[in-house]
């Protein structure tokens, strides 16, 4: 419907409302692409800390940015791995 408006508008050679409706799409795209980058700074600190808790190092978060498998690979590194925190506890 949006790319139907932008269309009506080329058409009509009203070049100063095209470029008020694209203007505005480049402000909402920008806005979306800010807030999708700082989510995945904050996923990327969040997973951080869970690393160095127990006791991997911090920059294994980094696993998350691979397409597809790496979340698996964080998920089964934590569930099924052996913590190097738990290692010098006395059980």
């Amino acid at each position: 419907m949006l790319t139907n408006l932008v269309g009506v508008l080329l058409a009509q050679r009203n070049d100063d409302a095209a470029a008020a409706v694209l203007a505005a799409f480049a402000g909402i795209w920008l806005m979306v692409v800010l807030f999708g980058l700082a989510m995945l700074a904050f996923m990327i600190f969040c997973w951080w800390r869970i690393f160095e808790r127990t006791g991997y190092g911090g920059p294994f978060a980094f696993l998350i940015l691979i397409p597809g498998f790496g979340p698996l690979i964080v998920v089964l590194l934590l569930a099924f791995g052996d913590w190097p925190a738990l290692r010098n506890r006395q059980v």
